[in-house]
C-alpha cells in the first residue's frame, strides 16, 4: 500500500469520523497496513482488512450526524405537538357550539 493511497484512506475516515471533533483521531493505515505484515499478514490480506474496515466505516454516524438527526426530531415533535394541541382547539370549540 502507498502512502498516496493510505493518505486518501486516512482522509476517507476523517470525513466519516467526524473530522473537526475534539475527539476525532486519525486512523493511520500505513501504519496499521505495516503493523499487520510485520505480524505475519501477507500484504493481500492487510489491504483486505483495510479495505473492510473503510467500508464498513462508512455506516458509522457522527457526533454531526446524530446532533442533526436530533434538531429532526425536536422540529417534528413540535409539529406534532402543535397540531395536536389545535386539533383539540377545534375539538373544543366544536362541544361548545353544540353546547351552546
Amino acid at each position: 500500500m502507498t502512502r498516496e493511497e493510505t493518505n486518501a484512506s486516512d482522509q476517507s475516515w476523517g470525513k466519516q469520523l467526524g473530522e473537526g471533533s475534539k475527539s476525532w483521531q486519525p486512523f493511520d493505515t500505513h501504519r496499521a497496513f505495516e503493523t499487520l505484515t510485520s505480524g505475519g499478514f501477507s500484504d493481500a490480506q492487510a489491504r483486505a482488512l483495510l479495505s473492510a474496515m473503510d467500508e464498513s466505516c462508512e455506516s458509522l454516524a457522527t457526533k454531526s450526524d446524530l446532533r442533526e438527526l436530533e434538531l429532526r426530531v425536536r422540529l417534528h415533535l413540535g409539529a406534532y405537538m402543535f397540531a395536536a394541541a389545535g386539533l383539540v382547539i377545534a375539538v373544543l370549540i366544536a362541544y361548545m357550539e353544540l353546547r351552546g
